[in-house]
């Protein structure tokens, strides 16, 4: 975190005045490592709780206090351009000044008394079953017999494989076990399909400010903030929620992903940039809520060690979903869509996901009935 406050610093030192274009490659490669690191977050919080049942308080409470942070910075800003007559070049020094204080802040915190992202201890007996997922008392996953195989190379170089080979080995058992990958398939694709549509929500409104010849009620920033504001407020009541999410994950997920269907579908089919604006919000609230859950479920099946791996991994394939998503129906136009029907192609994502997870809850509650 203390890194991640560092690189947000460096973002806007070389954002202020007139940058070369060097000096903005710089600030964007800073840029996107700064957001990059937003899963240690999560880790610190997961590796400094005892009590696994406590991650979806957390996990709303962090996601509640990033989404705060949005909403102010939006308003902030606003009022800075808005009272500045235009002028964005005070943005940058706000912003530098903000992430001075994180980073300060986070030099400050308590470090996590347990590591062992690079300490491979090797157990008496050697463990593969899925139970070292969930068993405290089980150090490690690398056994005896995987250690000797590994090639004798000095001992710092030998350590640094056996851990890289041990990491590897454990994100494999991790997405073995059916909860995390089920949690983590929503995640992957709900987060590419929510970056997409973040990116191209602001294309559409001004497409249906062109289309109606009124531009007169475009709101973008004030909604992007209430959004962002909802989103915060429904976080943190959720984190609150008691619910035995292994009886229930799939009917929330399936009728959830139904809802989102049903908002980002609706925007294709109305030039009303009013009527966007609520499914706007009504689709950002509901969709963070559902992050937290998602996260916090997948945090409760993992040892300490793997948090930053597994939810990190999670967000570089979604990341790299929503780039493919892209290039094929934006770039490459594969499918011939206009910027309305983009919105269509996301809620059929969202609608494929609700069939799949509302199909495994009937499925389940079919099977337990056979049962008894």
């Amino acid at each position: 975190m203390v890194f991640s406050g560092l690189l947000g610093m460096l973002s806007f030192v070389n954002f202020a005045r007139s940058p070369s274009k060097l000096q903005l490659i710089f600030a964007e490669s800073c840029l996107s490592l700064y957001f990059s690191v937003e899963t240690t977050y999560y880790s610190y919080l997961y590796a400094s709780i005892k009590d696994k049942t406590h991650y979806q308080l957390a996990t709303g409470c962090a996601k509640a206090a990033m989404l705060t942070g949005t909403c102010v910075s939006g308003l902030l800003g606003q009022l800075v351009v808005y009272f500045g007559h235009g002028s964005y070049t005070a943005l940058p020094y706000i912003s530098l000044a903000g992430l001075t204080i994180a980073f300060a802040w986070a030099c400050f915190m308590p470090p996590v008394k347990f590591n062992n992202y690079f300490h491979v201890p090797v157990p008496e007996v050697p463990v593969s079953s899925k139970t070292a997922l969930y068993d405290s008392a089980v150090p490690g996953y690398a056994g005896s017999a995987t250690t000797d195989r590994l090639p004798r190379k000095p001992k710092q170089t030998s350590r640094l494989a056996s851990a890289l080979a041990c990491k590897y080995e454990s994100l494999k058992l991790s997405y073995s076990d059916p909860v995390v990958l089920k949690w983590s398939f929503w995640y992957i694709l709900s987060l590419g399909t929510y970056i997409e549509l973040l990116l191209n929500v602001n294309i559409l409104l001004t497409y249906n400010a062109d289309e109606t010849n009124d531009r007169s009620m475009l709101l973008n920033g004030m909604v992007v903030s209430i959004m962002t504001l909802c989103g915060a407020l429904s976080t943190y009541r959720i984190g609150k929620v008691d619910v035995d999410w292994d009886r229930c994950g799939d009917k929330f997920l399936g009728y959830g992903s139904l809802v989102l269907s049903m908002l980002t579908g609706l925007c294709c089919f109305t030039r009303n940039d009013y009527f966007v604006y609520v499914m706007l919000i009504g689709y950002g609230t509901l969709v963070q809520s559902m992050f937290v859950i998602s996260i916090s479920e997948t945090a409760k099946r993992l040892q300490q060690n793997l948090y930053a791996l597994v939810i990190g991994f999670n967000v570089f394939v979604a990341v790299s979903l929503a780039t493919c998503f892209s290039v094929v129906v934006i770039e490459m136009n594969v499918f011939y869509t206009t910027v309305p029907q983009q919105f269509l192609f996301y809620g059929g994502l969202y609608l494929f996901m609700g069939i799949i997870f509302i199909s495994s809850s009937i499925v389940k509650s079919n099977n337990s009935r056979v049962l008894l």
